[in-house]
């Protein structure tokens, strides 16, 4: 066993812990908010996506990889705007006038100016030549692991601030800007060297899951939230292909290949159960068994 694998095992089962002891407190009165949120959190599979679709693996890992970040991108931006939707009707109505009033729609043109100077900023710094070659190395292994750090961070406390309708919503406003941190932090990753699927993935799923979000109404939130899930199982069963086929040439011991089979069956089984759910909730399907 080695020693990366212990390590990862350990945050593993103290995840599962600390997970457990914050669920556990969030009211029943925040289950369905709860749902959406831990749904556009565990689009974390978008970070995977990036680096398959920027790294030019292949030209086969590559078109994966885009797809994978449309899906996953369509999930977080989905399941971000809902959770917050959802969580207004929590406010009073005065609080509510008092938001609309200070609400700038050209804020909404903030992220992706933000993102896009990031992206060019990246770009120049990969294209500077070769005597700070090593300098923007160590600086993206450091980056990216301190991202992540906050990252994870941010995500809990966006679940802990779910305790209580008081801090729900900025809880989430934590959890959606470690997603963003996060996603910064990966286009660090020395790995990736091309952003132009990168950025087309983040747009177009931006875009379908930003209109999902704000456009769905409250009452098909349910089918919704299947329907978002669906993508992020997609997204991760596709990685999990892309990785296969990049490592089958060259060998794949009995670790990475049960990883791989797992992350492809449990992706593949949760992508079809849920967009099944998701047609029988919206009607499309029927609920009594075909013959």
């Amino acid at each position: 066993m080695t020693t990366e694998l212990e390590i990862g095992l350990y945050i593993f089962i103290l995840a599962g812990f600390l997970g457990y002891h914050v669920i556990t407190r969030v009211p029943p009165l925040l289950h369905t908010p709860l749902m959406s949120a831990t749904n556009a959190i565990s689009g974390i599979s978008l970070i995977g996506s990036l680096v398959v679709a920027g790294a030019n693996y292949s030209r086969l890992s590559t078109v994966l990889g885009f797809i994978a970040v449309t899906c996953s991108s369509t999930n977080v931006v989905g399941g971000f705007l809902i959770t917050d939707r959802m969580l207004k009707m929590f406010k009073r109505r005065e609080e509510v006038g008092i938001q609309r009033r200070r609400f700038k729609p050209k804020l909404l043109l903030a992220f992706p100016v933000l993102v896009v100077a990031f992206l060019v900023v990246m770009y120049w710094i990969r294209r500077s030549g070769t005597d700070t070659h090593s300098s923007s190395a160590a600086l993206s292994v450091v980056a990216l692991r301190y991202f992540y750090i906050l990252s994870a961070v941010l995500f809990i406390l966006g679940l802990k601030g779910l305790s209580s309708p008081k801090y729900a919503r900025k809880g989430m406003l934590l959890a959606a800007f470690g997603m963003v941190m996060a996603i910064a932090g990966t286009l660090f990753h020395p790995e990736i060297v091309n952003y132009r699927w990168i950025t087309l993935g983040l747009a177009i799923g931006s875009v379908v899951g930003g209109s999902m979000g704000l456009r769905i109404p409250m009452t098909a939130v349910p089918q919704r939230t299947a329907l978002s899930h669906s993508l992020g199982a997609l997204a991760a069963s596709l990685i999990g292909i892309s990785e296969y086929v990049r490592h089958v040439a060259v060998g794949l011991d009995s670790v990475k290949m049960t990883t791989i089979g797992l992350e492809v069956v449990i992706g593949s089984l949760t992508f079809t159960g849920s967009l099944m759910a998701a047609g029988k909730l919206q009607g499309i399907l029927p609920g009594a068994p075909i013959r």
